[in-house]
């Protein structure tokens, strides 16, 4: 397969993975649609990656033991997987997600629910590639690469505001808990609990004021940060937890009806 057609298939299974993880893993965890991924366009970069691979490697080793397709894309995926909690962990200070709650997990980064459900995908992928590069046949070379210069391009984009929102969440977050530590160290977990209070505003994200003795602060939060906590309810931080936590609680809070 030449460049074009694999960022193409990349792009395709991105999408497919997002829309597994907006939809059917959202409804079976939160009983709603959530718009699940790192990035802010409805593909998952991770299962593109697999999926990319599993093509590759098929295409290298090709094999019609079913057992063996499904082991090797079970194993492999939880490597990847494994090894973007590990990468992403280290590069943003934040766990993602955890999957320790669940049975068989190693350190809540892989699963072995994810090991079948990847899997059978993999496997699905290894079945139906030799059709989807017949498919590439037919169609135009230039319009595959133009349109694989395109998905590029966008993505390459989101990336780069993704990782903007990020900062500034980062930099918000480290101003609220600068604030609440400086001269109040001792007192920071109450100040959490009793000084900290969010006024919503959704469409511009939120405004969080902070007031403790004489010191007052307020931070804002734009709607672009904020999307990491909906997409990522598990989003845990190891130096901006609490706050983190607060934010996540009062929110659910206001969506059953409590007051902010």
């Amino acid at each position: 397969m030449a460049v074009s057609e694999f960022i193409l298939v990349f792009a395709i299974y991105s999408f497919l993975g997002w829309l597994y993880e907006s939809t059917i893993c959202s409804f079976l965890t939160k009983k709603k649609f959530i718009n699940r991924g790192f990035l802010i366009g409805p593909y998952c970069p991770i299962y593109g990656v697999g999926a990319t691979l599993c093509t590759a490697f098929f295409n290298e080793y090709n094999s019609s033991n079913v057992f063996f397709i499904f082991l090797i894309c079970a194993v492999g995926a939880c490597i990847i997987e494994y090894i973007t909690s590990y990468i992403f962990e280290k590069l943003f200070n934040t766990r993602w997600w955890d999957y320790s709650r669940l049975p068989f997990n190693i350190k809540g980064r892989v699963c072995l629910y994810g090991a079948i459900i990847f899997g059978f995908a993999g496997t699905i992928i290894a079945l139906i590639d030799p059709y989807i590069q017949k498919a590439f046949v037919h169609i135009d070379n230039k319009f595959i690469n133009r349109i694989a210069v395109l998905v590029f391009l966008v993505m390459a984009s989101d990336f780069v505001k993704t990782l903007s929102s990020w900062i500034k969440l980062s930099n918000s977050l480290n101003n609220i808990h600068e604030s609440l530590s400086e001269k109040f160290e001792k007192t920071k977990e109450t100040a959490l609990k009793k000084a900290l209070l969010i006024e919503e505003k959704y469409k511009g994200g939120v405004i969080i004021h902070g007031r403790l003795k004489d010191k007052h602060f307020s931070v804002h939060i734009g709607n672009g940060e904020m999307r990491f906590f909906k997409a990522f309810p598990s989003l845990k931080s190891k130096k901006y937890n609490d706050i983190i936590e607060k934010i996540q609680n009062d929110i659910q809070k206001h969506k059953k009806g409590g007051n902010l």
